[in-house]
């Protein structure tokens, strides 16, 4: 093992870190551990912005070794600081994006800013305010963010309602809110960006069921009912005309008949109208399509209100249905111990019938549910190429076969207790260790059995099982 670049490190301790020993075997698996060690190594060291890779595999034929380099650059080192407050270090990185981005620039740490400012709202902290800045050390070997923050005072959010709500009740649109009155656990839940989540997701939802006009405000009340500290925020819905579907024409299928087609949309006469929804009905139209081989189905719909109802939308769904795409051949590899009937038993696609994505997606399913492959890829050969038949390819890496669990520990009660004496009918204390021993073995000779060896030995107890 090699390192190149500049690891900050000297390169016996990176080596040593990547847990990669001469004599090993060497797979993809044993590699992607040991970079994710690697960049585990560097960002519990606040090097935010390492990067780790693997630069050449060079294979010596006359040992059968094969020489890995591993390209390694620290990078500056991330300080963080956070005037002003008091946050935990966990807490930190679920609100600052550096550590799960693994980079530093001026947009996350606007977000980083945006996070702590909700967080303290949230927490009561309602005129939370929240400034960052970011330094640049010499020759780009250290970068310094630093948080200051001045909390203000706490708050608690005392009433939470909604008026001019007709078509919803208020727990159907309260279960979609984030903002909550305070209540036995805490001052509620409350911050600007909430509130404006708030409004949008009431809107969103109300436009999806036909109100396309429908206006949502908001008016938040500091110091309510004149005690210092209390907040009121109060939504007023004006939810306008709700909007339905008078009639929806499908033109264009001749595979599928329309009245299949009409049973899967939500979008049918009589229906709130909206484009979620027709976007809904674009993605089942498309997968039932799909499903059916033809996998170059297209969807364009046509909207227009009705002549003299105003309150009404004419529809029309136009599909270009394309060629059905047939299975050719269904070609399966990376088969160890497993023996191919196993699969074949769970494989759902046929030669000569239509490719359905369907049958694809439940076929993966069912073979990672036998519980003996570690990795199942499909893919279609040349998908969007113009043969009608294509083949189907499966590949499949086993699961390790051997599971090996010991354990120890031991017992200290009351032993030996007797009902015949007065003097020893609890028995007396003692000390009992015990061992165990688990031994499973997956995919026993293939056949998806697995063989399991229990035991465990005391002075208590000794006992084997085997199934």
């Amino acid at each position: 093992v090699q390192v190149s670049g500049a690891p900050g490190f000297p390169p016996a301790r990176i080596i040593k870190e990547s847990k990669l020993k001469p004599g090993q075997e060497l797979t993809q698996g044993r590699l992607e551990n040991a970079l994710s060690r690697l960049r585990k190594f560097y960002r519990k060291r606040n090097y935010l912005e390492a990067s780790v890779g693997v630069s050449q595999l060079r294979h010596r034929p006359q040992s059968n070794r094969v020489l890995v380099e591993l390209a390694v650059n620290a990078g500056p080192l991330v300080e963080i600081r956070l005037q002003g407050a008091k946050i935990g270090r966990g807490k930190r990185r679920d609100l600052l994006p550096f550590y799960e981005e693994g980079t530093v620039d001026a947009d996350l740490v606007r977000e980083g800013e945006n996070n702590l400012r909700n967080y303290l709202q949230q927490k009561g902290r309602l005129e939370a305010e929240v400034t960052a800045q970011l330094r640049e050390g010499p020759d780009h070997q250290k970068v310094t963010v630093e948080y200051q923050i001045a909390p203000g005072p706490k708050h608690e959010v005392a009433l939470v309602e909604i008026t001019g709500n007709k078509y919803f009740n208020r727990e159907a649109l309260r279960e979609r809110m984030l903002v909550a009155e305070a209540g036995l656990v805490g001052p509620g839940r409350y911050s600007r960006d909430y509130l404006n989540r708030d409004m949008e997701a009431i809107r969103s939802l109300y436009v999806a069921n036909g109100f396309l006009h429908v206006q949502v405000s908001s008016e938040v009340i500091a110091n309510y009912r004149g005690k210092e500290g209390d907040l009121a925020v109060k939504i007023h819905i004006q939810e306008g005309a709700q909007v339905l579907v008078r009639e929806l024409r499908i033109e264009g299928n001749r595979e599928v008949p329309s009245e299949e087609l009409m049973g899967l949309v939500a979008c049918g006469p009589g229906q709130p109208y909206s484009e979620f929804n027709v976007l809904l009905d674009r993605d089942t139209l498309l997968a039932h399509y799909f499903n059916q081989g033809l996998r170059e189905a297209t969807f364009v719909s046509e909207a227009h209100p009705a002549a003299g109802e105003p309150k009404r939308m004419d529809l029309v769904y136009r599909i270009s249905e394309g060629a059905r795409r047939y299975v050719d051949r269904v070609l399966v590899s990376g088969l160890g111990t497993t023996r191919r009937h196993i699969v074949e038993q769970q494989v759902l696609l046929e030669p000569e019938k239509p490719l359905s994505q369907l049958d694809l997606l439940e076929t993966q399913r069912r073979l990672y549910d036998l519980g003996v492959f570690q990795k199942v890829d499909m893919a279609v050969e040349n998908a969007d190429g113009e043969e009608r038949y294509k083949k189907v390819l499966i590949h499949m890496a086993e699961a390790r076969p051997w599971t090996l669990s010991v354990g120890g520990g031991a017992d200290i009660a009351r032993f030996g207790g007797d009902s015949e004496s007065l003097a020893a009918v609890e028995g007396q204390t003692g000390f009992s260790p015990r061992l165990s021993f688990d031994v499973t073995r997956l995919n026993f000779r293939g056949l998806n059995h697995t063989l399991a060896f229990k035991s465990r030995l005391s002075t208590l107890q000794k006992r084997a099982l085997l199934t």
